[in-house]
Protein backbone atom coordinates (compact mmCIF):
# COMPACT_ATOMS: atom_id res chain seq x y z
CA UNK A 1 0.00 0.00 0.00
CA UNK A 2 1.65 3.22 -1.15
CA UNK A 3 1.70 6.10 0.92
CA UNK A 4 1.16 3.99 4.48
CA UNK A 5 1.12 5.90 7.69
CA UNK A 6 0.61 3.66 11.24
CA UNK A 7 -0.80 5.57 13.36
CA UNK A 8 -1.85 4.62 16.85
CA UNK A 9 -5.47 5.21 18.62
CA UNK A 10 -3.68 5.49 21.80
CA UNK A 11 -4.82 2.45 23.68
CA UNK A 12 -8.44 3.40 22.53
CA UNK A 13 -8.77 -0.60 21.47
CA UNK A 14 -11.06 -2.39 23.79
CA UNK A 15 -11.21 -5.06 21.01
CA UNK A 16 -13.95 -5.32 18.12
CA UNK A 17 -16.61 -6.45 20.56
CA UNK A 18 -16.43 -9.77 18.60
CA UNK A 19 -14.90 -11.88 20.74
CA UNK A 20 -16.15 -14.76 22.88
CA UNK A 21 -19.92 -14.55 21.34
CA UNK A 22 -19.95 -10.53 22.84
CA UNK A 23 -21.84 -10.32 19.57
CA UNK A 24 -24.70 -12.53 20.01
CA UNK A 25 -24.83 -12.13 23.93
CA UNK A 26 -24.91 -8.21 23.50
CA UNK A 27 -25.00 -6.11 19.96
CA UNK A 28 -25.84 -2.96 22.03
CA UNK A 29 -22.05 -3.36 23.04
CA UNK A 30 -20.91 -4.92 20.55
CA UNK A 31 -22.15 -1.68 18.36
CA UNK A 32 -20.94 0.95 21.24
CA UNK A 33 -17.33 -0.49 21.58
CA UNK A 34 -16.71 -0.21 17.58
CA UNK A 35 -18.42 3.14 17.66
CA UNK A 36 -15.97 4.74 20.44
CA UNK A 37 -12.97 2.80 18.76
CA UNK A 38 -14.45 5.12 15.46
CA UNK A 39 -14.74 8.13 17.21
CA UNK A 40 -10.70 7.35 18.80
CA UNK A 41 -9.75 6.91 15.01
CA UNK A 42 -11.09 10.12 13.92
CA UNK A 43 -8.49 12.10 16.35
CA UNK A 44 -5.79 10.36 14.38
CA UNK A 45 -7.06 11.38 10.87
CA UNK A 46 -6.65 7.89 9.81
CA UNK A 47 -8.98 7.01 7.09
CA UNK A 48 -8.32 3.18 6.80
CA UNK A 49 -8.20 0.69 9.57
CA UNK A 50 -6.32 -2.66 9.07
CA UNK A 51 -7.33 -5.93 11.14
CA UNK A 52 -6.07 -9.46 10.76
CA UNK A 53 -9.15 -10.55 12.15
CA UNK A 54 -11.99 -11.74 9.88
CA UNK A 55 -14.87 -10.95 12.24
CA UNK A 56 -13.94 -7.89 13.25
CA UNK A 57 -13.69 -6.76 9.54
CA UNK A 58 -17.38 -7.62 8.99
CA UNK A 59 -18.09 -6.15 12.36
CA UNK A 60 -16.54 -2.94 11.84
CA UNK A 61 -17.71 -2.53 8.00
CA UNK A 62 -21.59 -2.95 9.17
CA UNK A 63 -20.94 -0.07 11.77
CA UNK A 64 -19.01 1.89 9.16
CA UNK A 65 -21.76 1.34 6.52
CA UNK A 66 -24.84 1.58 8.93
CA UNK A 67 -23.34 5.37 10.14
CA UNK A 68 -22.21 6.38 6.65
CA UNK A 69 -18.25 6.58 8.39
CA UNK A 70 -16.16 8.20 5.80
CA UNK A 71 -13.44 4.98 7.09
CA UNK A 72 -12.54 1.59 5.47
CA UNK A 73 -11.43 -1.77 6.95
CA UNK A 74 -9.44 -3.72 5.58
CA UNK A 75 -7.73 -7.29 5.85
CA UNK A 76 -4.23 -7.39 6.64
CA UNK A 77 -3.35 -9.72 3.96
CA UNK A 78 -4.55 -7.45 1.63
CA UNK A 79 -2.34 -4.67 2.66
CA UNK A 80 0.50 -7.46 2.00
CA UNK A 81 -0.61 -8.41 -1.13
CA UNK A 82 -0.94 -4.54 -2.09
CA UNK A 83 3.04 -4.52 -2.18
CA UNK A 84 3.03 -2.04 1.29
CA UNK A 85 6.23 0.37 0.43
Amino acid sequence: MKDLEIVDPLDAWPGCGMGGGLDRKNEALTVGMAEEFFKAISYTGADTVITNDPLCLMHLQGVIDKNNLPLKVIHLADVLASGWE
